[in-house]
């Protein structure tokens, strides 16, 4: 009898210390420790846990679920993961938009992140398309394997082979293009797709891009098939600009696509 007396005494303490531990996870201690696993450890995943937490708490206050989705979009964003990025921003701005402060910081990751689709851009009778995305993300890794080989530096191979080569034209363009400086532009590159529309045709080349977005498309063909190529150059700057050079250089403006100048 004793022993069941004691028994139940502790079986009702240890339920007592449970249920005070559950009680002590407030939703602003589950920030707090998504924010520490987030910004100390480096614990992403982590802490978009704790951030689903805080958003499950029926008791949580608006100005914490907010935290929350800002910065579960902040972790995602440095996962690369772009599409959960923009689901958990959109429901910042569409359900909290009383949070004028974190709405602020969450519009411009929201441009910055908007997902284009290269598809979009293709004409109708594409006969051959190929997408491919998370090109910085390759190019990184191409950029590694070419390290302490020649190939490092190309812009230097060639000046050292054929200095006159850059010098006139499309030379300087070029010049620009390969110099090392550019790498951290080229890592920027979000996707790239190219489409075959037909064969046996010899079209000009034309270029359009997006007002306000930094995204290039061009139709380029030549006497065996006409393409049309579409990049995403991200936040990119340097690249972009030297890009469209190059384009004014080798091509002549075209009439507009789908309200595209080209």
């Amino acid at each position: 009898m004793r022993f069941r007396k004691y028994g139940a005494a502790v079986i009702l303490s240890m339920l007592m210390l449970t249920g005070a531990q559950i009680h002590a996870q407030t939703s602003g201690e589950l920030l707090q420790q998504g924010l520490y696993a987030e910004e100390i450890e480096g614990n992403l995943p982590e802490a978009i846990v704790y951030y689903e937490k805080v958003m499950s708490d029926a008791s949580a206050p608006a100005k914490h679920k907010a935290q929350a989705l800002f910065h579960q979009g902040v972790c995602y964003i440095r996962l690369d993961d772009e599409a959960g990025a923009q689901a958990v921003l959109n429901r910042l701005v569409a359900d909290y938009a009383d949070q004028t402060a974190l709405i602020e910081k969450a519009k411009p990751l929201l441009d910055k992140i908007k997902i284009f689709d290269p598809a979009a851009v293709m004409p109708a009778d594409t006969l051959v398309y190929l997408e491919l995305g998370n090109i910085g993300g390759q190019i990184e890794t191409i950029f590694e394997i070419l390290k302490g080989t020649p190939l490092e530096d190309p812009l230097q191979m060639i000046a050292q082979s054929d200095p006159d080569a850059l010098r006139d034209g499309i030379g300087p363009v070029l010049a620009g293009l390969l110099n090392p400086a550019m790498k951290e532009d080229f890592m920027k590159i979000r996707s790239l797709a190219v489409g075959m529309v037909d064969l046996n045709t010899d079209l000009p080349v034309v270029v359009a891009r997006h007002p306000g977005e930094s995204t290039i498309s061009s139709y380029r063909s030549n006497e065996e098939m006409e393409l049309v190529a579409a990049l995403h150059l991200g936040d990119s700057t340097m690249l972009r600009g030297l890009l469209l050079t190059a384009l004014s250089i080798a091509a002549t403006p075209g009439a507009t696509i789908e309200g595209i100048p080209t």
